[in-house]
Order: C-alpha cells, then sequence, then structure tokens
C-alpha cells in the first residue's frame, strides 16, 4: 500500500478519534461505576450477601433510621468491618444513615447515654437499641432492628408455679432456648405465679401455658378465665394426658382434647425420626402464620384437639393436621386397635379469635353483677376452713364489692348514661388464642428442628398482632462454624502432626537414597 499524505493524515485522523472514543468510555465507565454498584458474590453460601430475613425486615421499616458507631479514630480494622457490614443494609434502604463518632470527642453524650466503645446505637422515631462490636454481626444488627420497630404491647407472661416449661430453666423440655430468641427480637419475658402474686399483670400481652405437672387451684383456674373474658391473647401448649383442672377453661373455648398419644407410622418414611409418636407435619391450614410456610415441623407426644365453639363470635381455624393414617394410640403397645384406638387424622394445632370492645381503660365492660360473681368464684376454702385471699380478694372485699354492685342497680339510670357517654372512646381489636397439644416442638430439644423455630415465632408475632414479622424468616444466614468434636481433633493432630511430617521425611529420605546410588 502506497502511503501518500492523504492516507497518513487519515490514519493519523483514526488514531486521534480512537483514543478519543476509547478516553470517553474509560471516563463513563469510571463515571458508572461511582454512581451505580454491582458485586458478585461468590462465596459459599453467600456470606457477603444481605440474608433474605435482613432483607424483610428492611422492607417494613417506614421511615429513616440512624446508625451511629462510636469508635476512636485510629481504630481503622474495626471501623472497615462495621462499615462493610451497614453497607449492605443501605444497599437495600436508601435512607440509612450511617456515621462515625469519637467517643472521645463528646464525653457527655458517652456518660448520658451508657455508651461504651465500640457501640453501634440505632435512632428509630425516638427509640434506640445498642449493639456491640464485640458481638457485631448480621444476625446481631438485625435483632437489633426488630427490637427497635416493635411498639405494640410485647410482654408475654409465662405460668408457672405448676410444674410447667420453664422459661430459664436449661433441662431438655425447658424453653430457654426458645425464650432466649424472642427476647432477642424485643419481646419481654416475665413469669406470673399465683402463690406470689394473685394476679396475671394488667400490661400482659400474651399468657403462655406451657403443660402443668400439677392441679391448678379453683381460683386460680377462675383467674385465667376471667383473663379471657376480658380479651387476652394465650398461647396454650397441652401435653398428652391430665388438663391438671383446666377443665373449666377448655370448656369455655369448647375444646376436647383426645384420649392417647397421637402417632403416625407412615409419617417415619420422610420425618427425621424413627419414633412413630413424634410427628412430622407438613399439612398447614389456611392462615396467615402458615402462609408460605415451606418447612416440615416436629412434634414429639402430641394429643389431637377437638374444638366446637360454644358461641358464634369465635373464628376457628386449624393450624396443624396430621395425615389420614395417624391414630391416637391408648394402650401400651403402639399397634393400630379398631375398639380402643381413635382414628386420625387429627388436628394438633388451632387458631382463635375474636373482636373485643375495649374502653379507655382497656378492659372488656362486663356489668357490676358479672364482677361480683366473678369475684365470689375466686375464693376457696382451704383445708381449715378458713376463707383464702386468692387473687387478693378477702370475704371483706367482696362483701364491699357486693354492696358497690347493688348501689350500683339503684343508679341504674345513671351507669347507662355513663356507657353511653364513655362510647366514643370505647376501641376494638382482635382478641387471639392459639392451642397446641404438644409443647415439646419448642423445646430446648426439638427447637431447632427443621421449622420448629420459625413456627413459634410466627405464632408469637400473630398472637400479640405484630403481621409485619410474619414473613420475617428466623434464621439469617447459615451457620458457617466447623464444630469438631474431641475425637475428630485428635485425629487431625495425629494425621498434621506426625504422619504428614513422617510421610514427607521418608520420600525424601528416599529421593536421596536413589540419587546417591545413582
Amino acid at each position: 500500500m502506497e502511503v501518500t499524505s492523504h492516507t497518513y493524515l487519515q490514519t493519523r485522523l483514526q488514531n486521534f478519534l480512537f483514543i478519543v472514543l476509547l478516553a470517553t468510555s474509560l471516563g463513563i465507565i469510571a463515571w458508572l461505576s461511582v454512581r451505580y454498584t454491582y458485586q458478585v458474590d461468590m462465596t459459599m453460601n453467600n456470606r457477603y450477601t444481605l440474608s433474605e430475613m435482613s432483607q424483610q425486615l428492611l422492607k417494613h421499616i417506614d421511615g429513616p433510621v440512624t446508625i451511629t458507631g462510636y469508635f476512636n479514630n485510629n481504630d481503622s480494622s474495626r471501623r472497615n468491618f462495621t462499615q462493610k457490614l451497614i453497607t449492605r443494609y443501605q444497599q437495600h434502604k436508601s435512607d440509612l444513615v450511617f456515621k462515625f463518632v469519637d467517643p472521645d470527642m463528646v464525653p457527655g453524650e458517652v456518660r448520658q447515654h451508657g455508651i461504651k466503645y465500640g457501640d453501634l446505637v440505632i435512632n428509630y422515631q425516638g427509640r434506640t437499641e445498642h449493639v456491640s462490636h464485640y458481638q457485631l454481626s448480621e444476625q446481631e444488627l438485625t435483632t437489633a432492628l426488630q427490637r427497635v420497630i416493635r411498639t405494640n404491647n410485647h410482654n408475654i407472661v409465662f405460668l408457672e408455679g405448676h410444674g410447667e416449661r420453664s422459661s430459664e430453666g436449661m433441662a431438655k423440655n425447658d424453653l430457654t432456648n426458645w425464650t432466649q430468641q424472642l427476647t432477642s427480637r424485643g419481646f419481654n419475658i416475665t413469669t406470673a405465679n399465683f402463690a406470689k402474686n394473685h394476679q396475671i399483670p394488667d400490661d400482659t400481652g400474651l399468657l403462655v401455658i406451657a403443660g402443668p405437672m400439677v392441679k391448678l387451684l379453683p381460683g386460680e383456674v377462675t383467674l385465667l378465665s376471667h383473663y379471657i373474658d376480658q380479651g387476652g391473647n394465650l398461647l396454650w401448649l397441652l401435653d398428652p394426658g391430665d388438663l391438671q383442672g383446666l377443665e373449666p377453661l377448655a370448656e369455655k373455648l369448647g375444646l376436647t382434647v383426645q384420649p392417647g398419644t397421637v402417632v403416625d407410622l407412615v409419617g417415619q418414611l420422610y420425618g427425621d425420626s424413627e419414633h412413630p409418636a413424634i410427628l412430622t407435619i407438613n399439612q398447614y391450614g389456611q392462615h396467615p402464620i402458615t402462609t408460605n410456610f415451606p418447612f416440615l415441623t416436629l412434634f414429639p407426644q402430641s394429643s389431637g384437639l377437638l374444638v366446637e365453639l360454644p358461641f358464634d363470635e369465635w373464628e376457628q381455624t386449624t393450624l396443624l393436621t396430621t395425615n389420614h393414617q395417624a391414630w391416637s394410640e391408648t394402650g401400651e403397645e403402639i399397634k393400630y386397635n379398631q375398639e380402643s384406638d381413635i382414628e386420625g387424622p387429627f388436628d394438633i394445632g388451632v387458631a382463635l379469635s375474636r373482636d373485643v370492645v375495649l374502653n379507655n381503660e382497656d378492659d372488656v365492660e362486663i356489668e357490676p353483677e358479672e364482677i361480683t360473681d366473678k369475684i365470689k368464684n375466686v375464693v376457696v376454702e382451704s383445708e381449715e376452713g378458713n376463707i383464702s385471699t386468692v387473687a387478693g380478694k378477702t370475704e371483706l372485699d367482696i362483701q364491699e364489692t357486693s354492696i358497690i354492685a347493688d348501689e350500683s342497680d339503684h343508679h341504674g339510670h345513671d351507669h347507662e348514661s355513663e356507657i353511653h357517654d364513655g362510647m366514643d372512646e370505647v376501641e376494638a381489636i382482635q382478641q387471639r388464642i392459639i392451642i397446641v397439644g404438644d409443647g415439646d416442638f419448642l423445646s430446648n430439644t426439638f427447637l431447632h428442628y427443621s421449622g420448629n423455630l420459625d413456627l413459634g415465632l410466627k405464632m408469637v408475632n400473630w398472637l400479640v398482632r405484630d403481621e409485619i414479622f410474619l414473613d420475617i424468616p428466623a434464621k439469617v444466614a447459615s451457620d458457617l462454624k466447623l464444630q469438631l468434636s474431641n475425637n475428630d481433633l485428635i485425629l487431625l493432630r495425629f494425621i498434621f502432626l506426625l504422619l504428614l511430617p513422617l510421610g514427607l521425611i521418608s520420600i525424601g529420605i528416599m529421593i536421596w537414597s536413589h540419587r546417591r546410588k545413582a
């Protein structure tokens, strides 16, 4: 090809345009990289990607969230780790603001709010939560966000004093692991013992009755019935056997507990246990708790439930149903007997709800005569024949209450007018009750099997009317820890500290000997 001035000029112009276009493309790419970010997590279990639980939670947070990290300016390693973690949250919530503050520069603020070095303080609509950097992880940060956005009454009261499953005990059948999960998500766990305090706390958001082993006194059962009458929420975890004096409460709710223990031989084919009394449930009713719930759940030693509501005001939904092949075994040998055993399927979990009207004092309105009758029912005679003070009411208190009720009858028109004047202040809420024919599925032994933890958390969130948390799974991410037994550790030490060095030395000697002979 002949090179002329024209072709030379054309080649120079092409080279110039190429350089301009290349520089422009690089500039656009650089600008886009600053304005938009895109990353691919290639790690096992996507450990550097925000989990589904955290993403779902961020979708339910309305309004800005401010997170302040109190780190020294020279603490670069912890600052970088925290910044990377918070950035994952900011990718899913644009109005999440994060900033660093040197605690040495704001000593008054640190003392006033009890802030420690390395703390993260989450602020949302005037409420705050602290997370220590020593415990900082996606799990801790997400559960702290759950705590800070809860606004309703979340006092969960566990009935005790009758051999119930303990909310603080470490035995296999206790509920400590479950209550720890609830506490980390913003619930307040307390207990009610009628021997110490003859009433259920007024601020109870949910009462849990978890398998009493001894009979409740009639006065205690009356207190529980009164709590239900007043619109209280209840989680009743039954176990096969005696109701331990709670028959009046079961009658109030139209509950019949089938005799025996439910067994299912077919469920073993796809279940996680070889024992037929440990049920594997995969059939759920149409309810907000079980919507989009894909997990199997395990229920050891369950009772079949039959609920025939005495009033039309209640709405009933079946939550958990066994296979059709299940039966309730009433004998010693696990073998279906048509004469004595009961054929399935069985409902082992039921949800009840009804609308109740509260006045401005958050109590269901009842007539004075009803109050007097309920208080009279609380009084029981002791073995000595003396009147006890169950629920803090003596005979004198009851007489005084009766007089007040009679006076109210003489002023019926005044009473009716007061009710009419307060009609504008009443509030309608939904009372919610869940009855499960097994309490072991939330115990320390079985809580982390399959979907038991998810189901237990969903039940509580629905009972306290926190529906926004129903779609949030329980687990943040897969466990990445490698746990080895003592035998495994001994084997690894033997391989790496003895067998492998001896092997390398032997190979070296063999090569040296072969070269020497050659």
